[in-house]
């Protein structure tokens, strides 16, 4: 029996103003990129001693290839999220930033910072653009969540 198994996410902007009202909603489908998928492999071969996730969102535009690793335009990082919420075949990330000052977003991306037996590395996992990016006034607050799935299939 053979199996195979891909990787695919989105990520979904939800943007409050000042007064709590819903701004805006969108929801937009991931890049992921090769170092990610080499991340999922290292950590089912139990290469990875432990690891910490953080979500970002940046200015940038649309890398040239999946192996384009820091190509986020960094405006704001999210403190560590701790542990995504797992549900069957589907992880979720989620943090909530304030804008502080008027940006426009183009894109978010899912990083993982981990430790191997003798070093630590950093990679950026998945990456979305937001097309067409969000404009965050000064007051507003975005919430940003990431929905990664596993497909696993059965081949004959």
């Amino acid at each position: 029996m053979n199996e195979t198994t891909t990787l695919s996410g989105e990520v979904t902007l939800t943007v409050v103003d000042a007064e709590g009202r819903k701004r805006h909603q969108s929801s937009h489908r991931n890049r992921v990129f090769s170092a990610g998928t080499q991340h999922v492999a290292s950590c089912l071969v139990g290469e990875i001693n432990s690891q910490t996730h953080w979500i970002e969102i940046g200015s940038g535009q649309q890398p040239d290839s999946g192996e384009d690793l820091d190509q986020l335009h960094e405006l704001l990082r999210s403190n560590p999220v701790s542990s995504p919420e797992a549900n069957g075949s589907e992880l979720t990330f989620t943090a909530v930033f304030n804008a502080g000052e008027p940006m426009e977003v183009a894109e978010s991306g899912l990083r993982f910072k981990y430790s191997r037996i003798e070093s630590e590395e950093e990679v950026l996992y998945n990456r979305a653009v937001i097309d067409p990016p969000v404009v965050l006034n000064s007051n507003d607050r975005i919430r940003v969540q990431w929905k990664v799935f596993f497909d696993w299939i059965q081949l004959p």
